[in-house]
């Protein structure tokens, strides 16, 4: 081809590609047709007092074709010819064809059944994507092994998956409705029947953010990613400690993800309450440090690289081993590298909360310069405030995050390693001490935490009847576990100052 429109335009090579390019724009629209004609519904998606009919239409001598099952339609959907009926939950998926073009497939939710006192977010993909036995990212599929983790199991794939997303506030206003990738996320919690999912805006789906302050504690008007989290450990139980520990935390200064509890549907479905998160990223530093995302190391675990490399902090861990940390001129030397102050802070946090997974949930990170310090982020506190114990307020854990052991979980020797070698400095030691009983003072007061749960509790009570139902279990079992966690909130200061 290029060679006949070459000798229609001579050798010019430059007025050939831009022929092609007109050419090949053409033949994209005419396929696609993606702004030419739409699917208008009328009314938009969102909250209604009660049952409703949708109205679709397009461009006049357009055909629209619809789902309701959350596959996306095409000319072998259902054609439509009259307004739907929606007395329930409807997902509703449309696209319109005309003169051999198509437009762009629209999605609207609507939830007509009941009052909601939780924002909703809605999220409409192919079944297949979620329930296939071969490619469904929710399932055990071909290749699992018998017994738990299920290692194999599709729900264990990196599987990004194409989705529709629309977020809906109390009120019923529109927060976003858009195209957007979504794979599985966590570690064991993906064995749950309710799972976490990461949510990715790509320019790929259409819009590359999302662009809506999702969180109103923080300064962000837009996102490219967030987490819809199940509560990981705390699945069936109080399905908010994590996200408690993390707000208590916060005003001692550690960096924490920012919490907003959520109704989920999937493809119509009531999935529960699930906790949207912010998630650590280059652009979760971008937006909460103003730092440079592109020139960010961000590590998990025992130096597992998330992004960037692990070189400095390798250089770290050398500099505690071979140094002698008594000495107050060796400490000066590890604060121009590492942010001492903050890691006192987020390990006193690790240790008033007993955090039964402190060893495989970290996440630190830090700019890629000559002045940047190591830095960490509070992550992952389902097993803490009592989850595997009510009374595991009298857990000394300042004993056991102190003392070498040779544990393979839940704290391994190097989980401890850093607390460790700072105390071996006696000033350090004090400032430990002194921070911790400000905190235990202050943020961690028994007034203070006790305000911060009724508040959480307060939240999610209405909704929670709706929740425990949908995953057999109980409204008195869930008030069991927030009573543990008042329990111990009330009682740990008294132990922990013992």
């Amino acid at each position: 081809m290029i060679n006949c429109v070459s000798l229609f335009l001579g050798n010019n090579y430059e007025s050939v590609k831009y022929l092609l390019t007109i050419i090949l724009s053409v033949c994209l629209y005419s396929v696609f047709g993606q702004d030419e004609i739409s699917v208008d519904f009328e009314p938009l998606g969102g909250k209604f007092e009660e049952g409703i009919s949708v109205t679709l239409s397009s461009a006049e001598g357009a055909t629209i074709y619809y789902t309701t099952d959350g596959s996306r339609p095409g000319s072998g959907a259902t054609r439509y010819k009259n307004a739907i009926n929606v007395q329930s939950i409807a997902v509703i998926r449309a696209v319109a064809y005309k003169n051999g073009k198509r437009s762009r497939v629209s999605t609207q939710s609507y939830f007509c059944d009941r009052p909601y006192t939780l924002p909703i977010v809605s999220i409409t993909t192919n079944p297949e994507n979620l329930w296939d036995y071969t490619t469904g990212i929710y399932v055990k599929g071909c290749c699992a092994d018998t017994i738990e983790p299920y290692v194999g199991a599709n729900f264990w794939r990196d599987w990004e998956k194409y989705a529709n997303i629309e977020m809906y506030e109390v009120d019923g206003e529109l927060c976003f409705n858009q195209e957007v990738g979504i794979n599985l996320f966590g570690g064991f919690s993906r064995m749950l029947p309710q799972k976490s999912l990461a949510v990715f805006a790509r320019s790929r789906y259409g819009e590359k953010r999302i662009k809506y302050p999702i969180f109103p504690e923080r300064d962000i008007k837009k996102y490219k990613s967030f987490i819809i989290r199940n509560s990981g450990g705390d699945f069936r139980r109080t399905h908010f400690r994590d996200a408690f520990m993390t707000q208590l935390a916060a005003p001692t200064g550690v960096a924490i993800q920012a919490y907003r509890p959520a109704v989920v549907f999937l493809n119509g479905e009531y999935w529960g309450i699930q906790n949207l998160r912010e998630k650590i990223s280059e652009h979760y530093l971008k937006s909460n440090f103003d730092v440079d995302k592109e020139n960010v190391d961000i590590l998990r675990h025992n130096g597992v690289v998330r992004h960037g490399t692990s070189r400095n902090y390798k250089k770290l861990l050398a500099f505690l081993r071979t140094k002698d940390m008594s000495k107050d001129e060796t400490v000066e030397e590890l604060r121009t590298f590492m942010d001492v102050e903050d890691y006192i802070r987020y390990n006193i946090a690790e240790t008033y909360s007993d955090n039964r997974d402190a060893g495989g949930n970290i996440r630190y990170w830090r700019e890629r310069n000559d002045s940047a310090k190591w830095r960490w982020v509070l992550y992952d506190l389902d097993l803490g405030l009592g989850n595997n114990s009510p009374n595991g307020y009298k857990r000394n854990t300042v004993r056991k995050f102190t003392n070498a052991n040779a544990e393979a979980w839940p704290d391994p020797s190097w989980s401890t390693f850093i607390i460790r070698s700072l105390l071996k400095n006696e000033h350090l030691k004090n400032q430990y001490i002194n921070t911790f009983a400000d905190h235990l003072n202050t943020v961690y007061k028994e007034e203070t935490a006790i305000g911060l749960l009724d508040k959480i509790y307060g939240d999610l009570k209405d909704e929670m009847r709706f929740h425990v139902d949908r995953w057999k279990t109980s409204y008195e079992n869930w008030e069991y576990h927030v009573d543990i966690v008042r329990t111990f909130v009330k009682e740990r200061p008294t132990y922990i100052r013992k």
